[in-house]
């Protein structure tokens, strides 16, 4: 595994073990659990893998419900961190590049990702990577 492999690898691990109901998406909030963490993280997560890596944020359609997902594209390799909150398969349609601003611009996504930046880098290990 190539070292920045291993360090999404790891800040993914970070970002779920930190993933609360507080900073998941207000409309996963009664969904949310311990055992589904990743559950409506997707743009507060994108926006995190952006901050440490750079590359693209990417917005898709999951076709079967009309719900946007967000995922990264770095070095032309596609990384969703939340990938593994959908239980069943799903179709990603309709995606294109969005900046940052765009999700940072969204009041209730910013104190999300804001929480969670907060929590994360409560990791001592975080800092360190």
């Amino acid at each position: 595994m190539s070292n920045i492999n291993i360090k999404i690898t790891n800040l993914k691990n970070r970002i779920r073990q930190v993933c609360s109901e507080d900073t998941t998406h207000p409309s996963c909030k009664e969904e949310w659990s311990k055992a589904n963490p990743m559950l409506g993280h997707c743009a507060v997560a994108s926006a995190i893998f952006y901050n440490k890596f750079g590359g693209e944020i990417i917005r898709g359609i999951i076709a079967e419900s009309g719900i946007s997902h967000y995922w990264n594209r770095l070095d032309g390799v596609e990384y969703d961190l939340t990938k593994e909150q959908f239980t069943n398969h799903v179709t990603l349609v309709e995606a294109k590049v969005v900046s940052i601003d765009r999700i940072m611009g969204n009041g209730n996504t910013k104190e999300r990702y804001d929480l969670l930046m907060q929590k994360l880098l409560e990791l001592p290990e975080y800092a360190n990577d």
